[in-house]
């Protein structure tokens, strides 16, 4: 498996763990089931546009995904180990992120272009 198949994966497994959980009811299933797909349209939407992306752009369009998941994974976690009582809450909080996530996504690639820009970037990569 290449690297870059290999990236998108690392991004879709947390989803998938969320997919194939027990915990997981049917809203949590559909924005996960979503935010997969969505994860896909903008992989291909990177890779068709590579060739013509600045050091800069491509390093945020990873960068914009690595927080994606870095946030989806916490969040799961915090729905996971939340009590009883803060338990819809924590689930309610993980539907609107992979909500969020998904549509972050999606405006990207309708606007063509990526606005985020990550803070820990690497200086060199600003003088390109």
């Amino acid at each position: 498996m290449n690297d870059e198949i290999r990236e998108g994966m690392d991004v879709v497994a947390p989803l998938l763990n969320m997919i194939g959980s027990p915990e997981a009811g049917l809203d949590l299933v559909e924005v996960a089931a979503e935010l997969v797909a969505e994860n896909a349209r903008f992989n291909k939407w990177v890779f068709a546009r590579k060739s013509r992306s600045s050091p800069v752009d491509l390093w945020n369009m990873a960068a914009l995904v690595r927080g994606h998941e870095r946030d989806l994974s916490a969040a799961w976690s915090g729905f996971q180990s939340a009590s009883d009582d803060l338990r819809t809450r924590r689930y309610r909080e993980l539907i609107e992120l992979l909500k969020a996530q998904r549509d972050s996504l999606r405006d990207c690639r309708e606007c063509d272009a990526i606005a985020y820009q990550d803070p820990a970037m690497p200086r060199e990569l600003l003088d390109f």
